[in-house]
């Protein structure tokens, strides 16, 4: 799968919410979410499977901790394991 420009395609969605249970989507696309207003909220990047294997967070309530924006988190299995990571530069 190629990160930047995925084999099936890049998928925008308009007012929908981060960690909305966007584990599984198509196979080899990256979901882009947006805002009401159409900002760029969230991306995840799916595998062959169309499981999530990636996901960039760009904006979101804070619920008390400290993030950094924006920040990766790792999907295995359809769950994150790795969670605010610095961006990657291979997924774009």
């Amino acid at each position: 799968m190629g990160m930047c420009s995925p084999s099936g395609g890049i998928v925008n969605m308009r007012d929908a919410r981060v960690g909305a249970g966007f584990r599984f989507f198509l196979p080899n696309t990256r979901l882009d979410l947006r805002n009401s207003s159409g900002f760029r909220i969230q991306q995840i990047w799916y595998g062959y499977d169309g499981i999530a294997v990636w996901s960039r967070d760009y904006r979101h309530g804070d619920r008390g901790g400290q993030h950094e924006f924006p920040h990766d988190h790792q999907w295995v299995g359809g769950r994150r394991v790795n969670q605010n990571l610095p961006m990657n530069t291979d997924y774009c």
